[in-house]
């Protein structure tokens, strides 16, 4: 998803939910993506999407978070504990 501002500030945004509170899972093609586009780059994470949605946003996810790799080529795990405390308010 691409956003814009009013003052013309574009931010790449890819977005995770999660019915309860865990981590979340990018494909590699994800994670690339992310990775290219550095500051621009926005992670949001929105978990209890089904009771009391929380939205978590991380800006350039691939140098700030550390991504576990699941399965070559496949998809990378986020921990619950690496993103909570990396969300900007």
């Amino acid at each position: 998803m691409k956003s814009i501002d009013k003052f013309e500030l574009k931010r790449y945004i890819e977005v995770k939910g999660r019915a309860g509170t865990d981590g979340v899972m990018l494909s590699e093609n994800e994670w690339n993506r992310l990775a290219q586009l550095g500051d621009k780059a926005w992670l949001y994470i929105v978990i209890n999407c089904k009771t009391a949605p929380e939205l978590y946003r991380i800006q350039n996810p691939a140098i700030r978070l550390t991504f576990e790799k699941v399965s070559k080529g496949v998809q990378y795990y986020l921990p619950l504990k690496e993103w909570q405390q990396k969300y900007e308010q």
